[in-house]
């Protein structure tokens, strides 16, 4: 389970760096960095906001099963539609796990790539020319 005090502070200061970045105040560098860190962070924040949707979907079907004025076909529909939710709730969970793992310091630098004709006749000889 994912500390809810841990996503609120992602999703701030993502809302912290939008609002610095449309201030525009700063040098070319500072801005840079803080674009660096928004694109690191919007992913994230749009798992978290695929959870909370889906956290307040299910507690939405979970009020509306509990309602003993709804409708016993609404009812049917809305515990099929519950387990399918809860189902999928922690492979959403688990995406967003994935997501919260820090990066490694290697994906950010540049990468050098040679490609020599080796064996392959010709055609790699072709592949590597070009």
């Amino acid at each position: 389970m994912i500390p809810r005090d841990r996503l609120r502070r992602i999703k701030a200061r993502h809302d912290e760096l939008e609002a610095l970045m449309a201030e525009g105040g700063g040098d070319r560098d500072d801005f840079t960095d803080l674009a660096r860190e928004y694109a690191e962070l919007t992913p994230v924040v749009a798992g978290i906001d695929r959870l909370s949707a889906m956290d307040a979907e299910i507690a939405d079907l979970q009020s509306m099963l509990d309602d003993p004025d709804s409708d016993a076909e609404m009812r049917d529909l809305a515990r099929s539609e519950l387990e399918a939710l809860t189902a999928s709730r922690p492979d959403q969970e688990r995406a967003l796990m994935i997501l919260l793992l820090p990066g490694d310091d290697a994906d950010a630098r540049s990468a050098i790539l040679e490609v020599r004709a080796g064996t392959g006749g010709d055609e790699a000889a072709r592949f590597a020319s070009a």
